[in-house]
């Protein structure tokens, strides 16, 4: 087989694995995150459940039917556990958005390198690029997207 068919080949196959790893951390991901709001709505619903039950006790208490207080404050202590759960499963939830620009942020628009410094404007074309020391031979950051 000749060399550059080989190179070629090679070049695609490795394509293709970052894509496919990519797609697999993407749909992880996006499970995970679905997994996390269903969790949040079942826990609202749990805590609306709650306010109904607290609601009842105070109407029969109203209504002159004698009402136990740890009844009302067991419902009051479920509803700050479950917005406790609640805040921390949001905080999860930010942690996934935060990661892809932390890692877009690390990466060099010109060639790639982690943690490299590279001009976000369209100079690098006329510029030398402090992390590449070569002018850049395709569009930096904003324009290479287009």
């Amino acid at each position: 087989m000749d060399p550059k068919v080989r190179e070629l080949l090679n070049k695609v196959k490795e394509s293709a694995l970052t894509y496919g790893k990519a797609g697999v951390k993407f749909a992880s991901e996006t499970a995970e995150r679905a997994r996390l709001n269903l969790q949040i709505f079942d826990l609202n619903t749990e805590i609306d459940i709650a306010y109904k039950e607290i609601g009842k006790l105070v109407y029969a208490m109203h209504a002159g039917d004698e009402v136990c207080s740890e009844a009302v404050q067991s419902q009051i202590e479920a509803i700050d556990s479950r917005r406790a759960q609640i805040a921390e499963l949001r905080a999860r939830l930010s942690s996934f958005k935060a990661k892809p620009a932390e890692e877009k942020a690390e990466e060099c628009c010109c060639c790639g390198e982690v943690e490299c410094y590279c001009e976000e404007e369209a100079e690098c074309f006329e510029e030398e690029v402090e992390c590449c020391d070569e002018k850049a031979e395709e569009p930096c950051c904003d324009e290479k997207k287009d």
